[in-house]
């Protein structure tokens, strides 16, 4: 028999449940609380306690979470003064959390809800000098502690690029994710172009990419243009989606089927799985901090991640 630690809705602490097969951490499981069925998201195995145990019922998603976003989740609770509960929604939210509704078709497969979305007809530019030594730059940047380069012209003034080394010894780790950098450039110099030759890497790698923007009603253009390159491996994150919608988006993420990962600060609370690289567009705007506990900074909790895939310490504020 084994035993666990589930986190169940408007309990302020976690239970401990028993299982005879083995539960995968992160995993939604339905279960009992007294005298009515509840869902719960199992956070630990723990040792055979001295006292008995109700056994879990089902397991509804296996590894709803990861444990690298169970580690994070922990970590956002104790940084931000909030309760695991609050922060553990943020990947699982309620409509997931109650699974009510089958996220699939009258066929039996996810829908794309963005799929159909409209875009133009963009037509893959060569990259400039400027641009491709940017790009070589992140994609090099294991190699190296530290690095920045002057850039003009296309990309104008300046593009200021600080790197850390990542962990070398783990050879499926995309060694650009263990690094950070900050990309200087005014609208219309090329960054753009630079994200979609990052992103389009990860995708060859079967990799995923968060991409936040700071208002998803402002970014009409910059939607478009990535529906365009990925039309089916794409899902926009926003909060105008229906319960249908956020169902499908969330699934294919969780499943691997979405590729790039767009959406305002919320993306970066999606269930990604084999993430190569998340990308801040204007990291410098006021949307990025999340008003409501937990009251958390978008590229803060991104460092987080990066830092605790990568297997050192944070960057310093940029």
């Amino acid at each position: 028999m084994k035993y666990y630690q589930v986190l169940i809705k408007n309990v302020p602490q976690l239970l401990t449940y028993q299982s005879a097969e083995k539960v995968p951490m992160g995993s939604l499981i339905s279960t009992t609380l007294g005298k009515r069925n509840t869902n719960g998201i199992v956070i630990s195995e723990v040792p055979t306690p001295e006292y008995e145990c109700i056994s879990l019922q089902k397991v509804l998603i296996p590894e709803a979470l990861s444990p690298l976003q169970i580690e994070l989740c922990r970590w956002m609770s104790h940084y931000y003064f909030a309760s695991l509960q609050r922060c553990v929604q943020l990947f699982v939210p309620t409509i997931i959390w109650n699974h009510k509704r089958d996220p699939k078709s009258k066929d039996g497969e996810l829908i794309n809800p963005d799929a159909n979305r409209p875009s133009k007809p963009y037509h893959d530019q060569p990259l400039t000098v400027e641009q491709k030594q940017v790009l070589d730059t992140i994609l090099d940047s294991g190699n190296q502690q530290q690095r920045s380069l002057r850039k003009n012209e296309e990309i104008k003034k300046q593009a200021c690029l600080s790197g850390r080394q990542g962990n070398k010894n783990d050879s499926s780790f995309p060694r650009f994710l263990g690094s950070s950098f900050l990309l200087h450039g005014i609208t219309g110099s090329g960054k753009t172009e630079i994200y979609l030759q990052l992103i389009k890497k990860n995708v060859q790698e079967n990799r995923q990419t968060v991409l936040l923007v700071p208002e998803i009603a402002l970014t009409t253009e910059l939607i478009q243009y990535f529906s365009a390159h990925f039309p089916d491996q794409i899902s926009i994150i926003h909060s105008r989606l229906t319960d249908r919608e956020r169902i499908q988006s969330w699934h294919r993420i969780h499943q691997g089927k979405t590729k790039l990962i767009l959406g305002s600060r919320s993306a970066l609370f999606t269930p990604w799985k084999n993430l190569g690289a998340i990308i801040i567009d204007e990291e410098h705007e006021w949307n990025y901090k999340q008003e409501q506990s937990p009251r958390y900074h978008a590229k803060t909790v991104a460092e987080q991640i990066v830092s605790r895939m990568a297997g050192h310490d944070p960057a310093v504020e940029t």
